[in-house]
């Protein structure tokens, strides 16, 4: 994960300001050190819920 104090200054650390390699673009701090395996099954239970009849 990146930064520059640039970005912190224009976006504060709430804002989208930090790059995490692999990913595009700039996210908000939470998003960025997010867990990738926890998104990943969430995505899962989500389709397997709109795939339920």
């Amino acid at each position: 994960m990146a930064t520059t104090l640039e970005v912190l200054r224009e976006h504060g650390p709430a804002g989208p300001a930090f790059w995490r390699f692999g990913r595009k673009g700039r996210q908000p701090l939470l998003d960025a050190i997010g867990n990738p395996r926890r998104d990943a099954a969430r995505t899962l239970r989500r389709q397997a819920g709109a795939a339920a009849p």
